[in-house]
């Protein structure tokens, strides 16, 4: 027979599951779940396994502070940094100059986009895909390099 005690429960209940495998549709009320077996055979001798916890895996990446607008003088260099939590990422910018009608994947791989104002990148719209070692990703919010007057 498996118990159960979630986050919420001051004590263990035992539950319905009286198989060998314990298995659960997760939850966020499930998240935390703490749970142990007690194995009972035909004598009535019983011998009771260790507590574990099952918890939700992370869903992907995400991103923890997005991109910024930025503004400067011609010539100088205009940066853009996106911070993501996860596992394995990697970064795709894409990119869309005010003469082009749709975005284009840049060749910046990296959570930082630097590029050296030109009167052509004036008003470039800018986002970033991250994407985790599990193919999982989350673009961030589209911002805007411009030139200072």
């Amino acid at each position: 027979a498996w118990w159960y005690k979630d986050t919420t429960m001051s004590a263990f209940r035992k539950g319905s599951v009286t198989t060998s495998t314990y298995s659960v549709a997760m939850t966020e009320a499930r998240n935390g779940r703490q749970l142990y077996c007690v194995v009972t055979d035909a004598n009535g001798d019983s011998v009771t396994s260790d507590t574990v916890t099952i918890s939700m895996a992370a869903s992907g990446p995400v991103i923890t502070t997005q991109p910024r607008s930025v503004s400067v003088a011609s010539g100088a260099t205009a940066t853009v940094k996106v911070v993501a939590a996860g596992d394995g990422l990697t970064y795709a910018w894409w990119y869309k100059d005010t003469t082009m009608s749709a975005f284009k994947k840049g060749s910046v791989t990296t959570a930082a986009y630097s590029v050296k104002m030109t009167e052509a990148r004036k008003g470039r719209q800018l986002y970033c895909v991250v994407t985790d070692k599990n193919g999982d990703s989350v673009t961030s919010s589209t911002v805007t390099i411009s030139m200072k007057p």
